[in-house]
């Protein structure tokens, strides 16, 4: 319902002027005329005027909220004038929690009880719709956004907020503990080949394998995407250094390697392990990375004569080290050893279940 009220009629309001043909206590009983005033005047001290009616209206207190955000001891009061007269389970109840919640910023102690009380009702949400689709033995729809989609199809800020949440559940919170970095890694060896394919296209296509229902909101509604999108934009600028900081793990791994089998055949060992990482570096072509200086290729042509029990060391490391390398140098990421403090939740998806089937389209 949107009145029209003549500006007139609003100005000499605010002024205190005698207003002809109207009460005054019907006009300060009406939402829509004190939200006319208030947006002309921009005086938060209106509220002080309105009717309890009216200071109790859930889009008036909306608008409120989102006229005077900086205002935070201010918003937070009408705020909780209206959440103590209203039920919990009240779709605006909820609503105006996820509002305040969005305000809040980092460290914002103010707002941080608004934060808790919404990834409250998160976590319960996705709890309840988990234990559902267990008990119906349903595997096909994911988190269950899409019936997450229709129980709370009447409000966008409800919905939206889900999808969030969910998005920063698969690409932060997985199982696998693989940071978002990592995990464009693992998939793209070149940073080219992910932008060529499109981000917000890698999002909604890795998205699918987990939720295909929050997948196709997504594909409607991109926005949802730019916290995602900016930390991977942040990835690719940051390309090399990854890199760099992965090969001196995988170096570092290797050279751990070689010192323990120095140090177990220490006494048989008649020849130069590091000789065989040299040449097991060039053969995969990886001596740019390991910084291996160039020899003259009759070095490696050489015959040495070696016993039996010596050749099947030389054999035993080149294996080693071979399998090794090979496996750090397979995918940008070196997969952490799990404790036993690091059991994987049942409500979170692995993330490198879901990459093997995103290669293998």
């Amino acid at each position: 319902m949107n009145i029209k009220f003549p500006k007139k009629l609003i100005h000499d309001y605010i002024n205190g002027n005698d207003i002809d043909n109207y009460n005054i206590e019907q006009l300060e009983e009406n939402y829509l005329f004190m939200i006319e005033v208030i947006k002309i005047s921009k005086d938060k001290r209106i509220y002080n005027l309105c009717s309890e009616n009216v200071k109790t209206n859930y889009e008036f207190v909306k608008f409120l909220v989102k006229t005077f955000q900086d205002d935070i001891p201010f918003i937070i009061k009408v705020s909780e004038k209206y959440l103590s007269q209203t039920d919990k389970e009240d779709i605006t109840y909820i609503e105006l929690i996820i509002i305040l919640n969005n305000l809040a910023k980092v460290n914002d102690w103010d707002l941080m009880d608004y934060v808790m009380k919404a990834k409250a009702f998160y976590a319960c949400t996705i709890a309840q719709v988990t234990v559902s689709l267990e008990k119906c033995n349903i595997k096909d729809l994911g988190y269950g956004f899409s019936i997450l989609k229709e129980e709370y199809q009447k409000s966008d800020i409800v919905i939206n907020y889900i999808a969030k949440q969910l998005l920063f559940d698969i690409f932060y919170y997985n199982e696998d503990n693989i940071t978002l970095e990592e995990l464009v890694h693992i998939h793209y060896k070149n940073k080219n080949d992910l932008v060529n394919y499109g981000i917000n296209h890698f999002i909604i296509t890795y998205t699918k394998y987990i939720d295909e229902g929050l997948s196709n909101y997504l594909s409607s509604n991109p926005k949802l995407m730019e916290p995602i999108k900016k930390t991977i934009e942040k990835a690719i600028h940051n390309w090399e250094n990854y890199l760099n900081r992965l090969n001196e793990r995988r170096i570092g791994i290797v050279y751990q390697t070689i010192a323990e089998f120095n140090e177990k055949n220490n006494e048989v060992l008649t020849f130069n392990c590091y000789d065989i990482l040299d040449e097991i570096v060039i053969k995969l072509k990886l001596d740019d990375i390991f910084k291996i200086e160039p020899r003259n290729q009759r070095y490696y042509e050489l015959e040495k004569q070696f016993d039996d029990k010596t050749n099947l060391k030389r054999k035993e490391l080149e294996n080693k080290l071979y399998k090794l390398i090979k496996e750090l140098f397979e995918v940008d990421h070196i997969k952490e050893e799990r404790t036993d403090y690091d059991q994987p939740s049942k409500h979170k998806k692995g993330n490198l279940k879901v990459l093997k089937l995103f290669k293998e389209k």
